[in-house]
């Protein structure tokens, strides 16, 4: 048995693909598995896996028909042999010692799931920022029950991607836990099912990872058109196992409307992407169509009846802006009044204020 199986779903990924695999390969650690899943590429990737694989005996190709790296994950998980699933993406890379500093962790915790640090960066080198952890344990009881407090970016934050967490094989296994079939967002649904199967968690401030971050066109260009079906999907797992961790845990379903209402409104946004080949009325008649789904109502009436109570959580638990809240909260109104007109003009001026806040931020175009 190795003691990490990486796990790399694998999609039209050849411009970094190389890189990539080098960051992993060069480790000073080197009892792991590399399964790669080519998951349907029509670039050169599986050439470039198919290398790999005669370079190194540890490298593993999987080749699937275009399912998504969901699916492309669950088929490398039933090859895994190792301790704990490890799963990065094919164009970031680990920083040096990664699973050196991982396998330490792991040595001196014992937990099902282990949570690091991580860098944002642009590929241009203008800037690079650690995404700091609180090095604390914790057991899975706990958090559950004080789920809220793992929602939200942060120290302590749990959900979003994968690839700054390490997960133990036997309990995925064990528990026939899957990624969705969703074309985004699944990496959220797997980490709430797992949580359903975690005794202990380690939160460590070592670094394991350097994300790269995409322009605002090209981080546009990666939502599909049926994105607010994936995060409706998403929206209806979260109440279905987060939930009944702790009924009376108002912060966390807090949390679960107001991120689901945010990313409603960040789809109006994503329509003004030329992928989306919308124009102007198709683009108000999204809106309309949207604002009338049943969960999208529900989710409204939610925020806007608790909005006192939403506002002031945010604000002093999650350290939000208050001009941040409020935007949001007053374009929920828009929603539930159906003023589709002013909700077009808005997001459509949202799009030159991220990239203003993006270029800052993170420097470059």
């Amino acid at each position: 048995m190795k003691y990490f199986s990486i796990i790399i779903p694998i999609y039209n990924a050849e411009k970094y693909l190389k890189t990539s695999l080098d960051s992993i390969l060069n480790q000073s650690f080197t009892d792991y598995e590399l399964i790669l899943v080519n998951d349907g590429s029509t670039d050169d990737s599986e050439k470039i896996c198919k290398e790999y694989t005669k370079k190194d005996n540890r490298v593993i190709l999987i080749t699937t028909q275009n399912q998504g790296s969901g699916p492309a994950r669950n088929e490398g998980i039933k090859k895994a042999s190792g301790k704990f699933c490890y799963f990065p993406d094919g164009d970031d890379l680990l920083v040096d010692n990664a699973l050196q500093n991982i396998y330490e962790e792991t040595k001196k915790h014992d937990a099902d799931l282990y949570v690091f640090a991580y860098y944002l960066a642009r590929r241009n080198g203008t800037k690079k920022l650690k995404q700091e952890r609180e090095p604390i344990f914790v057991t899975g009881n706990k958090a559950r029950k004080e789920y809220d407090k793992y929602m939200r970016v942060g120290k302590t934050y749990i959900q979003g991607a994968p690839w700054n967490k390490v997960f133990k094989t036997e309990n995925i296994k064990n528990n026939n836990i899957k990624y969705p079939s969703l074309k985004r967002n699944q990496d959220e649904v797997f980490i709430v099912r797992y949580m359903n199967t975690v005794k202990d968690i380690k939160f460590s401030n070592k670094t394991i990872y350097v994300y790269f971050v995409n322009d605002t066109l090209a981080e546009w260009n990666k939502f599909p058109k049926n994105y607010l079906d994936i995060r409706t999907e998403v929206y209806k797992e979260f109440y279905k196992n987060v939930v009944p961790w702790n009924e009376k845990n108002y912060n966390t379903k807090y949390n679960i409307n107001f991120t689901f209402v945010d990313n409603v409104l960040k789809c109006f946004e994503y329509m003004f992407s030329p992928k989306w080949e919308m124009d102007k009325k198709s683009k108000k008649e999204y809106i309309k169509e949207s604002i009338e789904r049943t969960e999208v109502k529900e989710s409204v009436k939610f925020v806007l009846k608790n909005k006192k109570e939403i506002r002031e959580y945010l604000r002093k638990e999650c350290n939000i802006q208050t001009y941040k809240i409020n935007l949001i909260l007053y374009k929920t109104k828009l929603m539930k009044k159906c003023k589709i007109n002013r909700l077009y003009n808005i997001s459509k001026l949202m799009i030159q204020l991220r990239k203003a806040y993006n270029k800052l931020k993170y420097g470059g175009k």
